[in-house]
């Protein structure tokens, strides 16, 4: 609740309004990623519908929202959770964002002339370059001085010694 209450401060919220659009995206995938984890521990079907929801609006903010959305698929996968992932809400709920991310994306397009490429293969082929990864390992020290990496990573041991809920639900906002 901490990543909420951060992405609501009045700051951010002022800077959300005008200029940067991921701020709003961060808060509602963050609600969204509260959501599925509810899902996931209780498997009561509105939560995952109310976290497809906050999902859309994230969406709506920002299209690179839906990046989030395969890793709550792969946690599913890795936890061999082969009911959850196959339930009937996952899928119907992931097919209706589908859609109406589909119709978005289209309604869009046509007011984003450069933001929005026309062809899928030049999108593709522009994300597999090697700079996509290795410009984040040379310059990440540089942007948040290594303090903070160096704490990220002693904060990381943990978890990546005992794989338990602590991890899944680091695993889980890592890909956020």
């Amino acid at each position: 609740f901490a990543a909420l209450l951060l992405v609501s401060s009045p700051e951010l919220s002022r800077w959300a309004r005008c200029t940067m659009s991921e701020i709003p995206c961060l808060f509602f995938i963050v609600l969204a990623n509260l959501f599925y984890w509810r899902w996931y521990s209780s498997s009561k079907a509105r939560f995952i519908w109310i976290a497809f929801g906050f999902a859309t609006v994230a969406f709506f903010c920002r299209v690179t929202a839906a990046g989030v959305l395969p890793a709550w698929f792969f946690m599913l996968a890795v936890e061999r959770s082969w009911k959850r992932l196959f339930s009937v809400h996952l899928i119907l709920s992931a097919l209706l964002f589908l859609v109406v991310g589909g119709a978005w994306t289209k309604f869009a397009a046509s007011f984003a002339r450069h933001e929005v490429r026309n062809s899928i293969w030049e999108r593709l082929v522009d994300s597999m370059s090697m700079d996509n990864i290795t410009v984040w390992i040379a310059n990440l020290p540089n942007m948040v001085g290594w303090g903070p990496l160096l704490v990220a990573i002693i904060a990381f041991s943990p978890i990546a010694i005992e794989w338990g809920k602590r991890a899944r639900v680091f695993f889980l906002l890592w890909f956020s």
